[in-house]
């Protein structure tokens, strides 16, 4: 037999898992039944988000809070600079977007968590 990705061992599908940007995890999820299944396994794993407000103020303008451990800022490629008050492990962040920005900051930060606890949008 051929060795195939819908055949590949769980142990090589992990590695591979592993390696793959968060953002392009749903592409994985979509080669087979086994691909899933591991993909949806490792995003369990993913920090999570707490809490995510976001206020759409202005037009075109998004201001994003959001809340999670200190420890991940680095995971979201969040700069500590956006930071804002904080205890030693939860932090809220707050980011004023405009209308390009808000769309690939929204699906990297959703792409890069296991689950969001609350979602305020207004």
């Amino acid at each position: 037999d051929a060795i195939t990705l819908n055949n590949l061992p769980a142990d090589i599908i992990r590695l591979i898992i592993q390696i793959v940007k968060p953002e392009s995890m749903h592409c994985l999820r979509q080669i087979s039944h086994n691909w899933e299944s591991q993909v949806l396994a490792f995003k369990d794993r993913l920090p999570v988000i707490y809490q995510v407000f976001c206020d759409m103020t202005e037009p075109y303008l998004l201001t994003l809070r959001f809340t999670l451990e200190y420890r991940h800022l680095k995971h979201f490629g969040i700069d500590i600079m956006s930071t804002s008050a904080h205890t030693e492990r939860i932090i809220d962040v707050t980011l004023i977007l405009n209308d390009e920005k808000a769309k690939d900051c929204l699906t990297k930060l959703f792409r890069r968590c296991s689950k969001i606890d609350k979602f305020v949008l207004s």
